[in-house]
């Protein structure tokens, strides 16, 4: 199935959407999960509505993906031309049998080419992942018996190989914010040989055996909890385990996943865990990290006191000023999408439309404000020459490339001066009648249990460790080496 046009324009909006918004896209395993001998069905998470396609278009990189689409959608010629263009396949879910429900499917593997499915079925944000549906496995399971029943060549002259499911886990350290990190985690391909004996007596048996492994494959590539309340403790306490850290961790998934399961099995870390949970609504609320107390603990030299407030203010205030002659036109220049964007997220309901609904908003507004400072530049540079319009392109081109690649430092910087700010406006302005000076000694005061207990846990020797205990422990011991 050739693909045009749109899904070149596709792919390349992909790869630079996600650039802008995203601060890294790890990929792990890609290589050792595919090879060109057959194809496969990409079997992935589904998290962020169409950043999901977009995060496996582009770390896909040397290879076009087909999705599937609604056959009802195809009956408009217009929409039917843009959607093979990009590579959908439609799938007519009305077909009573499966060798007609997937035919669109067949025609696509039989050309050696892959196609992406979301076997969750829709978008969510749940604290891991949802029920799976059969339908990939039905696919796989359908297409393998038909090329052993009935061995072929493509148009090609290739001979036509079973697909395989690829599990894949894309990963989000904090799916709907800006700069933020993704993790692709390709698994160990699931091929259909041995289940095909199985198949042709019990299908519906068999493909739930398929979808089981499946989802055993896609738990082991992702982070996955129970509830709500032990993922956000044990978000806590890998941003204090490792500070600053983020999602910028090479073993962000294990060791997320060892703490999650460490206060989910062990009931007498409970009163640590409430603490957790207190101490990040209370950072919330306040309009603070982790990071903006971390120097004050009771393991430093400095103490939460007026004089050691205004130091670093003072200290975080120079290095952002420092910086302001270079950063303030950038940062001014694309203040329309900041400013749309945090309007949109603010508006928008559900959590996994907002990073989709932020990269549109600012896909429109680029246009916008680029073709002004384009005309400028052309005009008061280049005087409106054929040479200077080329370079007045280029100029731009540069300044938004400036602006990806610088951001994340003075994001960064504008955090710590801002949580500085929100200390000095506590314990020197003292607005709020002393109330939040109070409440900051006594949430430091938490801190230092919160501390006291995870140095216990993890910096102290037990023979008795588990292995997600061990597996953080080695976490930390690396980053000391």
């Amino acid at each position: 199935m050739p693909f045009g046009f749109a899904a070149k324009f596709c792919k390349e909006w992909a790869r630079i959407s996600i650039w802008s918004f995203f601060s890294d896209v790890r990929i792990e395993g890609y290589q050792e999960a595919t090879t060109e001998d057959q194809p496969y069905i990409f079997a992935a998470t589904h998290h962020n509505m169409l950043l999901d396609p977009a995060v496996l278009c582009n770390a896909c990189s040397k290879e076009y993906l087909h999705y599937w689409a609604k056959s009802s959608i195809f009956v408009n010629r217009y929409a039917a031309r843009f959607l093979n263009s990009v590579g959908c396949v439609p799938v007519d879910r009305e077909s009573k049998d499966h060798l007609g429900l997937y035919q669109s499917t067949f025609d696509v593997m039989e050309l050696n080419e892959s196609i992406v499915v979301f076997p969750e079925g829709t978008s969510h944000t749940l604290p891991g992942i949802s029920k799976l549906k059969d339908g990939a496995s039905f696919v796989a399971l359908e297409y393998a018996k038909s090329v052993k029943d009935k061995p072929r060549y493509n148009r090609y002259g290739q001979l036509v190989n079973p697909a395989a499911i690829v599990p894949v886990g894309i990963v989000y350290s904090e799916k709907s914010r800006y700069r933020s990190v993704i993790i692709v985690r390709f698994g160990k391909p699931i091929q259909m040989d041995k289940y095909l004996d199985d198949f042709s007596k019990t299908p519906k048996a068999t493909a739930k055996l398929v979808t089981k492994a499946l989802e055993e494959a896609l738990l082991s590539l992702t982070v996955n909890s129970p509830d709500w309340p032990n993922r956000k403790n044990a978000v806590m306490a890998r941003e204090m385990l490792f500070p600053g850290e983020y999602g910028n961790m090479p073993d962000f998934v294990q060791v997320s996943q060892s703490l999650i399961d460490i206060f989910v099995k062990q009931k007498n870390l409970r009163h640590l865990a409430d603490n957790l949970h207190v101490y990040r609504c209370e950072l919330k609320d306040l309009e603070l990290r982790d990071t903006d107390l971390a120097c004050y603990d009771a393991n430093r030299k400095q103490r939460l006191i007026p004089t050691t407030i205004i130091k670093n203010f003072i200290k975080k205030s120079f290095a952002l000023f420092m910086d302001l002659p270079v950063a303030l036109p950038i940062v001014l220049a694309h203040l329309p999408l900041y400013l749309i964007s945090r309007h949109y997220s603010k508006h928008e309901v559900y959590e996994e439309v907002k990073a989709q609904g932020k990269i549109l908003h600012a896909t429109w507004m680029v246009p916008i404000v680029y073709l002004p400072l384009l005309i400028w530049q052309w005009y008061y540079l280049y005087r409106f020459t054929f040479c200077g319009f080329f370079f007045a392109v280029l100029t731009a081109i540069i300044f938004y490339w400036l602006h990806v690649v610088s951001i994340d430092r003075k994001y960064e910087q504008f955090k710590q001066w801002r949580g500085s700010f929100q200390l000095f406006d506590a314990f020197v302005l003292k607005r709020g009648l002393g109330n939040r000076e109070k409440r900051l000694v006594e949430i430091m005061k938490l801190r230092d249990a919160i501390q006291n207990d995870l140095q216990r846990v993890f910096f102290s020797s037990n023979d008795d460790d588990t292995l997600d205990v061990r597996i953080v422990k080695r976490a930390i011991q690396s980053r000391a080496k």
